[in-house]
């Protein structure tokens, strides 16, 4: 070769590369020339460029995949079942969560990095099938186990029952007219223990699995021993109120039973639920603490603490609903002013919970429970510093607030009750004038009221039986009646034994309970009235209508007034903001 050193001959212990001269115009050589002076290129396994049809596609199969891991409501969803029920195979279970596990971190890795080509594309079908045979296992799995569970209920057209083949321990009967629902109850009863009714076909197919020993003692053990599981339900459901908070510590089972809403919805269509009495009182300290009240068993019950949102918060409204439900909303927190705030607590769970806030911000409001919606009216607006018109109510079907129309005038109420499907309220105009005003949920009206219902309306008031009710005096012991024909407060029913006139004997509430009008004082004393025997009864004749079920008698209360005013601690404790009844 001319022009240089051949290319690759050694020098000095190396090899050197000399270029050709200018007027040598070998192409070839020049092309050798320069695959030896750079390494040699390998082409990219992975390219740095990913189409966004791949990331797509992954990202549905990934969704997909949670999908049918996570499978049903926030109540009962499919991995509770997976890892609970013994009925589900766990082989196919497992491989099909390690294909979706290897199909996420596939995707992470290959996201940011690197596309797949001849190796990670079949890589990558292999676990798009993977990931398939897992969405089939999963939904073959779950099929299974609602056919173990809905078999009970089938009715199998044109195909006897063969008395083998039905569990031994199985039994027809009709334990109570209440548990014509047996099926409802499946979620607490094993298979085995189930004791059917007659309108209930149980399942025709054996068992194809041997559960360990462990998970068969486990899925047969019964709430009672020796007893079917619905023949237990019929006799757990029939234990005191009282009693229930130590149900809850027997066991899971029980625990389970009784946290659900089966068990407290069959007491209540058996007619053996229990009423309590829950007070909200504000301390000395401005705190808010409240208590339950027993009636049968006459103790005071522990609850859980109000929640912080609520321990100093003014004007907020209190309401039940579903008869087991106590919600507390709006109100003007010391710090924050007013608020749209709604939580409520729950008597058969003993939790609270927050529900969805109102529309807007008010506090010193009237409300109501009518066809068990909340209706919320008036009130004031710290941002605004005025009174409002804005009306709305809360349906706890849809868990929604929507408008209902305006009040003719804004007014801060101070006294509402519901009467024959009706709501009326009387409070302060903007002007500090006396208003009152009724509203129509069928017309979605309101209305002013001129008549003698409000003219003689004092607080506290309630209906009950188609009666409207309030009380007379500042002890509460003598109600006023109102009377629909005369259009006044004629009719009256008088204790004869007044406690006095003291903050502490005030009465703060008059509630239904159990088809009697109960009357609480700020002292936490405790009255009953027997309405349904007054009729007409007057004056001395209704003088066996009044019960007291809480509290010191009339001597000890006599006796405690005087000692307050020789001491001079006139001064109230605490007294009542809101009392409500809650069903359980």
């Amino acid at each position: 070769m001319s022009g240089g050193t051949p290319v690759g001959s050694p020098v000095g212990g190396g090899f050197i590369r000399q270029r050709h001269s200018q007027g040598y115009a070998s192409s070839g050589d020049d092309l050798e020339d320069d695959a030896c002076s750079r390494p040699a290129s390998q082409s990219a396994l992975f390219p740095k460029t990913r189409t966004w049809v791949e990331v797509l596609e992954n990202l549905i199969w990934i969704a997909s995949a949670v999908f049918i891991v996570y499978y049903g409501d926030r109540h009962s969803n499919f991995v509770y079942l997976l890892l609970h029920d013994d009925r589900i195979r766990r082989i196919p279970l497992y491989l099909g969560l390690l294909g979706v596990s290897l199909n996420v971190a596939f995707f992470l890795y290959t996201t940011d990095t690197i596309e797949v080509v001849a190796f990670a594309a079949a890589t990558e079908k292999f676990f798009f099938w993977l990931t398939f045979l897992n969405w089939v296992s999963n939904f073959i799995g779950e099929a299974h186990l609602r056919w173990v569970l809905w078999c009970a209920e089938i009715e199998v057209a044109g195909r006897s029952i063969d008395d083998s083949k039905v569990d031994s321990t199985a039994c027809l009967c009709r334990v109570d007219s209440g548990l014509k629902t047996v099926a409802g109850a499946k979620k607490f009863v094993p298979g085995t223990k189930l004791c059917l009714q007659p309108n209930i076909k149980p399942s025709i197919h054996p068992s194809r699995q041997k559960p360990s020993r462990g998970d068969r003692n486990r899925s047969q053990s019964p709430l009672l021993p020796g007893l079917p599981d619905d023949l237990a339900i019929a006799c757990l459901i029939r234990v005191p109120r009282i009693e229930h908070r130590k149900l809850r510590l027997v066991c899971r089972r029980w625990h389970r039973l009784l946290a659900g809403n089966f068990f407290y919805s069959l007491r209540k269509s058996l007619g053996i639920a229990e009423e309590w009495i829950y007070i909200m009182k504000r301390d000395r300290d401005r705190k808010i603490s409240w208590h339950a009240f027993d009636p049968i068993y006459q103790l005071w019950q522990p609850l859980p603490p109000v929640p912080k949102e609520y321990s100093e918060v003014l004007g907020f409204g209190c309401a039940v609903l579903s008869g087991c439900h106590l919600y507390l909303f709006g109100g003007k927190d010391p710090v924050k002013g007013s608020m749209r705030r709604v939580i409520f607590y729950s008597a058969r769970s003993n939790k609270w919970h927050r529900a969805p806030d109102m529309l807007r911000r008010r506090h010193f409001f009237g409300s109501c429970v009518i066809n068990n919606c909340l209706y919320v009216a008036g009130g004031e607006n710290e941002g605004v510093h005025r009174s409002l018109r804005s009306a709305e109510v809360y349906d706890p079907n849809k868990n929604r607030w929507s408008f209902i129309s305006d009040m003719s005038t804004a007014m801060v109420p101070f006294i509402g009750v519901v009467y024959e499907g009706k709501w009326f309220l009387k409070g302060l105009g903007s002007h500090r004038q006396v208003l009152s005003e009724m509203y129509q949920p069928e017309t979605d009206c309101w209305y002013p009221v001129y008549d003698g219902m409000v003219a003689g309306w004092r607080n506290p008031s309630t209906s009950i039986s188609g009666h409207l009710y309030a009380l007379d005096c500042k002890d509460g012991c003598k109600l006023r009646i109102y009377d629909e024909v005369s259009d006044s407060w004629s009719k009256h029913i008088d204790s004869k034994l007044h406690l006095g006139n003291s903050k502490a004997l005030e009465a703060a509430a008059l509630v239904p309970l159990n088809g009697k009008l109960c009357i609480i004082r700020n002292n936490m004393s405790i009255s009953l009235v027997d309405v349904s025997k007054s009729a007409d009864a007057r004056g001395a004749s209704a003088e066996h209508l009044w019960e007291t079920i809480a509290g010191k008698g009339q001597f000890k209360t006599l006796v405690t007034n005087l000692w307050s005013s020789l001491a001079g601690r006139n001064r109230l404790k605490s007294h009542i903001v809101h009392c409500q009844v809650l069903q359980a």
